[in-house]
């Protein structure tokens, strides 16, 4: 059991010159349903794992995305587009190369197979965090 980062770079458009960086975390011990991303001085937010998957296999409409965090879309050309809404801003509009995506999936995969999340999740171990005050 474990943790991976992968850092993911973001674009403002398909030419990759205006390019932010951001990290995806996995962790298969405390949220193994959930995938953290981290956009420094940007944002951070869980976003479920299933709803990266089903980006990468058809497009969301932002105004019916199950997540409220982010929203996926296939932009072509291998790109994706994510739609992330910020609170004091217009929802910003990045792109993420799927290749990208895909391979932190497939690493996230390997400490997780796609639906073991509820059967190997331990559940002790979660309401032992849950009830003790200096977690």
């Amino acid at each position: 059991m474990s943790r991976i980062t992968m850092p993911i770079s973001l674009y403002f458009d398909t030419d990759g010159e205006s390019e932010l960086s951001a990290f995806f975390s996995y962790d298969d011990v405390h949220m193994p349903f959930y995938v953290y991303v981290y956009i420094p001085l940007v944002t951070a937010f869980y976003v479920p794992r299933d709803v990266l998957v089903a980006g990468l296999n058809r497009s969301c409409p932002p105004e019916a995305c199950s997540c409220k965090e982010l929203c996926l879309q296939d932009a072509g050309f291998g790109w994706l587009q994510a739609v992330l809404p910020l609170p004091w801003a217009d929802p910003l509009r990045i792109l993420i190369l799927r290749q990208d995506l895909e391979e932190f999936l497939a690493q996230a995969f390997t400490l997780v197979p796609q639906g073991q999340e509820f059967p190997d999740y331990d559940w002790d171990e979660a309401l032992w965090r849950l009830l003790d005050p200096d977690h």
